[in-house]
């Protein structure tokens, strides 16, 4: 007689791959005056499926292997960048080691904003006492601000107004305004130097007689 005992069980299969949302980016190389040289790649809200188990991260770079260690990964999830390309993000289920790998693309913006100014004179005088330069740009994003001799010596926004120095009236040089023009995305700048003068020299007459040192009656 042949006794046997019989036993059900389940075997569930702990294969879901982990989520993770990806915020990208804007790189600024470091050869650009002024400009941000690096930035983060920042890694929110990774679980798992079901939700609620461990997860770790890396993030590999542009050209390096694509292997992983057969282990969890970092806790980390901010990576500084400093180079355009594409990144793989990785996220790691520590259970089941599934992996969820999301590419993002790092770009570069290393262009200085177009600038202009825009003035009706560079010669002011006691007719045109005075001349309003406005800065000009077609780059979307970016802010105005001059620059110049005196106190204050910055003016923000597109437009200064020049006048002449009544009190220095043989000096010819009003001012040198600098227009600085900045991407507010990358920082890049732009400039340009605007020198204004006066011309303020008042008049000398000259009255003469005609050679003549006195009046007769035949003058008359």
């Amino acid at each position: 007689m042949v006794v046997s005992t019989c036993k059900e069980f389940t075997v569930t299969s702990n294969q879901g791959f982990p989520y993770v949302l990806v915020l990208p980016v804007l790189i600024i190389l470091p050869w650009v005056v002024n400009a941000k040289s690096c930035g983060d790649i920042h890694i929110d809200n990774g679980n798992t499926t079901p939700f609620g188990g461990a997860v770790s991260y890396t993030v590999l770079p542009p050209g390096s292997s694509t292997v992983t260690p057969n282990t969890s990964l970092g806790s980390a999830v901010v990576y500084t960048t400093c180079s355009p390309g594409t990144y793989t993000v990785i996220t790691k289920d520590n259970v089941s080691l599934c992996e969820t790998r999301v590419p993002i693309s790092i770009l570069q913006n290393t262009l200085a904003p177009d600038i202009s100014a825009q003035f009706d004179r560079q010669v002011i005088d006691c007719f045109n006492p005075k001349v309003t330069l406005k800065g000009q740009s077609i780059t979307p994003g970016v802010y105005y601000s001059w620059i110049f001799v005196g106190t204050p010596n910055t003016l923000q926004g597109d437009t200064i107004t020049a006048l002449t120095n009544s009190i220095a009236t043989t000096q010819t040089l009003v001012n040198t305004y600098t227009l600085v023009i900045t991407d507010s995305s990358s920082t890049c700048r732009s400039q340009s130097v605007i020198p204004i003068y006066q011309n303020l020299y008042t008049p000398k007459p000259i009255i003469t007689n005609g050679g003549t040192s006195a009046l007769t009656c035949f003058d008359k």
